[in-house]
């Protein structure tokens, strides 16, 4: 098997909130921000072949916003139960730990079907697998993206004083990884200087020599838009920019340009 390549099969689980109403959605948010984990239980649809440690991405459908709203891994096998909606029926069922949740969608329906055409991102019950790897991967990347970028769902007017915030607890868990060539980075480097293409800030001017070369690459075509392996060239494919303003690059997909970047800079420092 391919280095990097995903061995745990992935399955949609559903949200439908014109079935059902998620009443302790934003609580469930904001305790997996929290403590990254919520355990809990799911309909599967007719999916009986999901074994334990499947990835799962929970897409919210019905009404806008759609889109991926949570991620996880499967607790158990699927086990029947009586029917969340009809009392005379049964379903099937699977045990999940959700490590993010969020209350709308930080990869939409409407992208995912842009990008990703024949998969069926809107499937009419819980536990469809996605069978394609190469649209695995890039969900995977995209979701870390996003999730990464976004800031935590708990309100800023949530009162935090009794709250215990414990961190460091490791989480083992499987994902996907795009390689990047260290000496790409370094021929960047090497041709553009160490100051930021954006704004111009050299990090060593500011933190003194404990900064001298310390600067991150940006990509100008995203890696994570392509779906495997390719050859880059660092001197027209790759620029130095300071971390601040990588961050702010990728606040939308597609990413800023540079030159759109230093248009709002010197707007903004122009009032």
């Amino acid at each position: 098997m391919a280095k990097g390549e995903i061995t745990v099969p992935a399955i949609l689980l559903t949200w439908n909130p014109d079935r059902f109403s998620w009443d302790d959605l934003r609580k469930n948010a904001n305790q997996v921000a929290k403590t990254k984990k919520l355990e809990t239980r799911w309909s599967c649809g007719n999916s009986k072949n999901i074994p334990i440690g499947t990835r799962f991405f929970m897409v919210r459908l019905g009404v806008e916003p759609k889109g991926i709203i949570g991620s996880g891994y499967t607790l158990s096998k699927p086990f029947k139960d009586k029917h969340w909606e009809r009392d005379n029926d049964i379903a099937l069922y699977v045990r999940i730990v959700f490590h993010m949740l969020k209350e709308n969608p930080s990869v939409s329906l409407r992208e995912l079907q842009r990008k990703l055409p024949k998969v069926k991102w809107n499937p009419q019950a819980s536990g469809v697998s996605i069978k394609d790897q190469n649209a695995i991967k890039w969900l995977e990347d995209i979701w870390e993206q996003r999730t990464q970028e976004e800031k935590s769902t708990i309100p800023i007017h949530e009162n935090t004083e009794n709250i215990d915030f414990k961190e460091g607890k490791r989480i083992k868990y499987e994902a996907t990884r795009i390689e990047r060539k260290v000496q790409a980075k370094k021929i960047c480097i090497s041709h553009y200087g160490s100051s930021c293409a954006v704004c111009g800030v050299t990090l060593s001017e500011f933190y003194g020599p404990i900064a001298t070369g310390l600067i991150h690459v940006h990509h100008l075509n995203p890696i994570s838009e392509s779906d495997s392996e390719r050859s880059v060239d660092p001197i027209t494919e790759l620029r130095p920019v300071c971390p601040n303003c990588h961050a702010v690059i990728h606040l939308k997909t597609p990413p800023y340009r540079i030159d759109e970047l230093q248009q709002y800079i010197s707007e903004h420092n122009s009032k």
